[in-house]
């Protein structure tokens, strides 16, 4: 089966929902300074020139990540699983001298999607605050009971914004929206069994857990090597596209 990548681009943040943050690869471009933008007439050219190159090196990096996947494994393994052992087979014919740098980046950019996800969620702040002043590290109860705690401490532009939860029902629907990237931010939330017809919640405060880095090893070399702490990958993380093309297009 073939799976299409998108690309979306955006000035601001088009991707904040976690699930789909989880599957992306954030790139931000640098805004083309004047003097160096050119007209579609030229990029098409440059492309004509230079696409029978590009395609003899995809299809070297297609014949490399053959030649390679069945003796690596990952120990860590990310949300896009078979992407991730593709991707790291073929990485040498990419120019990539050490195994697992395209996933290392991929972990990289693991806090800015998290910030991303809670900044876009009105309830995320809030719930971490309310969990870190707490000296009880657990909390439990209906969702009912979490929107007035929180509409109780934060400030009256926040409860009065039309994105605030108006009901139990919001503020379940948005807490388990939230919820994985809370989980990163040290706060786990949970259902819990329904009792006498009602469903309530328990959160948590937990420890952060740094990330890992999937490092790729030879089938066969014995115990796998522990992978390094998020930021250690040599590929670069960025964000999303400040311009959308060289020659001005929407």
């Amino acid at each position: 089966d073939v799976q299409r990548p998108t690309i979306l681009t955006g000035i601001t943040d088009v991707v904040t929902a976690p699930d789909l943050l989880d599957r992306c690869l954030l790139v931000d471009l640098e805004a083309i300074a004047p003097e160096h933008r050119e007209t579609e007439r030229l990029l098409d050219e440059r492309w004509q020139e230079a696409w029978p190159q590009i395609l003899g090196a995809l299809y070297t990096a297609v014949s490399t990540a053959l030649e390679r996947r069945d003796g690596l494994k990952l120990k860590c393994l990310p949300r896009l699983a078979d992407w991730a052992a593709w991707a790291t087979a073929a990485e040498p014919a990419l120019g990539l001298k050490d195994d697992a740098s395209i996933i290392g980046a991929l972990a990289d950019q693991a806090d800015e999607v998290t910030d991303l996800a809670l900044d876009a969620s009105i309830v995320a702040r809030p719930i971490c605050e309310w969990m870190s002043s707490r000296i009880d590290p657990e909390w439990s109860g209906t969702a009912a009971d979490l929107l007035a705690a929180l509409t109780a401490r934060v400030d009256a532009t926040v409860a009065h914004d039309k994105a605030w939860p108006r009901t139990a029902r919001g503020m379940a629907s948005a807490l388990a929206r939230i919820a994985p990237a809370l989980t990163d931010h040290g706060v786990r939330a949970g259902r819990l069994p329904r009792n006498h017809g009602k469903r309530g919640w328990r959160i948590e405060k937990i420890e952060r857990v740094p990330k890992r880095v999937p490092i790729a090893v030879p089938i066969g070399d014995g115990c796998p090597l522990e992978s390094p702490p998020m930021g250690t990958a040599i590929a670069q993380t960025v964000r999303q596209p400040t311009e959308t093309g060289a020659h001005g297009a929407d």
